[in-house]
């Protein structure tokens, strides 16, 4: 056989062995995450949203001890946090010099089950939210200011005592301020590339849940600022103080099309081969630790190589293709004006094959005579090689041919190489050969045989 193959198209990923959709879970105790102060957090002005992932199991007594994410200075009174307790409330500060915060009532949050919280203000309201739906509000003018503290997720930002207890996931920093249209269209699905206005992102996927991650001490900030945090305190093994198994939000996918077209077997994005026309779907995980979906839409333009005697001509099998008949006989000569699918064979005797060339894919076929067999099935006794395909040592078996002269020729009839065989077994080294078809014949006085080989 001779193949064309059509021009493919690689795509290159970065895997991330480790990375899963986890989740940070705290004690409650001095367990902390230290974001640093770069100046992408130090947001100060009338637009700001904060919103996360939380799966709370136990309330501190007081809503401003259980911090999720938090950037705070005291005295003077500046920065920006969300915070939850007391029962279930959720609360949002803002400084400015003094506090401005609002609060909502208990219960609004539950214990033991995971659940989204955001708070934004845009210079005339302070907003919370739960699970994208506003619960409560108040109007407040101010502009404020966080250039002094570390940004800290699960504690606060001055000593680690003020810890929230349970997990969090996918925490978010912006510089905007979000719409509940917008947080409710993000918030159940990663981002995948960090949209305008995200300064510090963090979703939170490292490590291995509820292993042994002892050397996982860095959560890494997905936005353009890259601030990423280092863990304090934690345990880093079991069931809390750890990596935990994360919300069950959708992992954020990139989605990619491939439409392409090959002549034999094809290898897919993923690794996977395929032999046939059809849609293939691949997931591969990206640098930023998103999936990335890869729509393959092949067309396999396979080649019938098949010929058939009537009468006295020859039948290329495949119709619709261009065709150039051979000369066995001749060392596959290419036959001046033999071209088309139908073919005239000059000497009844001779024995012909015929290349094919069927939507840029090549083929060539065995060599045939007007008895419809095949010079190779004729002979298969008297000359076979194997393996074939072959990628280095070719083993040839001729029993009837103890002394012979060997051509090897390419896939256009040129000769390569050229030496006499002594015995009834041959080996030929094809290592150093380009990929192609090749075409080995022996002869002697008495006979003349032909078979081609593949070298992959």
């Amino acid at each position: 056989m001779d193949f064309k193959l059509s021009l493919s198209v690689f795509l290159l990923f970065t895997t991330v062995g480790s990375s899963a959709q986890n989740a940070l879970n705290f004690d409650g105790v001095n367990d902390r995450l230290n974001c640093g102060n770069d100046a992408s957090v130090q947001l100060s002005g009338s637009a700001i949203t904060l919103e996360a992932w939380i799966y709370p199991t136990a309330w501190t007594s007081q809503v401003w001890q259980g911090n999720i994410i938090n950037k705070e200075n005291n005295a003077p009174d500046y920065g920006y946090m969300l915070r939850c307790g007391d029962n279930g409330k959720l609360n949002f500060n803002l400084g400015n010099g003094s506090w401005h915060e609002h609060t909502t009532a208990s219960n609004t949050l539950s214990l033991n089950t995971w659940q989204h919280v955001a708070g934004t203000y845009d210079g005339s309201k302070i907003r919370l939210y739960v699970n994208g739906q506003l619960v409560d509000s108040s109007n407040v003018s101010i502009s404020f200011s966080s250039s002094l503290q570390n940004l800290t997720i699960g504690n606060w930002s001055n000593t680690p005592d003020r810890g929230f207890m349970g997990s969090i996931d996918e925490a978010r920093v912006w510089n905007v301020v979000r719409s509940r249209a917008e947080i409710n269209a993000s918030m159940n699905t990663e981002f995948c590339t960090a949209p305008a206005g995200l300064v510090a992102y963090y979703q939170l996927n490292e490590g291995i849940a509820g292993g042994n991650n002892a050397g996982q001490t860095t959560a890494v900030d997905l936005s353009a600022n890259a601030n990423n945090g280092t863990l304090s305190n934690f345990g880093l093994s079991g069931s809390a103080s750890n990596w935990v198994n994360g919300s069950s939000i959708n992992p954020a996918s990139d989605f990619v099309q491939i439409i392409d077209s090959t002549c034999t077997n094809y290898l897919g994005p993923g690794g996977q081969w395929y032999d046939s026309t059809g849609i293939y779907l691949d997931t591969l995980q990206n640098s930023e630790g998103c999936d990335s979906i890869i729509e393959t839409n092949l067309t396999v333009n396979s080649v019938n190589n098949g010929v058939t005697a009537n009468s006295n001509i020859l039948v290329a099998q495949q119709a619709g293709a261009m065709y150039q008949w051979l000369d066995c006989n001749a060392g596959l000569q290419a036959i001046n004006g033999a071209n088309g699918q139908l073919f005239t064979p000059p000497n009844p005797q001779g024995s012909y094959a015929v290349i094919v060339n069927y939507r840029s894919c090549i083929d060539t076929s065995t060599c045939y005579s007007l008895t419809g067999i095949s010079i190779e099935e004729e002979q298969g006794r008297e000359l076979s090689l194997y393996p074939n395909p072959v990628k280095d040592k070719l083993h040839l078996h001729h029993p009837t041919m103890p002394k012979a002269q060997l051509i090897l020729r390419d896939s256009q009839g040129r000769v390569l190489l050229m030496h006499a065989l002594y015995g009834r077994e041959t080996s030929l080294n094809l290592e150093s050969y380009p990929r192609g078809l090749y075409h080995i014949q022996l002869y002697n006085a008495d006979q003349s045989l032909v078979r081609s080989v593949i070298v992959q």
